[in-house]
């Protein structure tokens, strides 16, 4: 099993093909780390400039809607990471 960093171990595996991501091709943030907002935010500005596809758009916005609302739910877990 890969060491997500380390934290964590862990194997990521692509939904399309159910082929497993090497661990030099991916990275791991946690919904309580009270910096992903603003990381998420930069990611998907660089991304709209730079042309990706609608999609790839779509899916950030999903992911920083579902950050932001476990964040609100859990704002006393939202922490400085360590």
């Amino acid at each position: 099993m890969a060491r997500l960093n380390l934290k964590y171990e862990g194997t990521i595996i692509k939904s399309e093909d159910s082929s497993i991501v090497p661990e030099d091709e991916w990275v791991l943030f946690r919904a309580s780390d009270k910096f992903l907002l603003k990381v998420l935010d930069f990611y998907e500005g660089q991304c709209q400039s730079s042309g990706c596809s609608k999609e790839h758009l779509d899916d950030i916005q999903g992911l920083r809607d579902r950050v932001d609302e476990w964040q609100r739910r859990f704002p006393t877990r939202v922490k400085i990471p360590d």
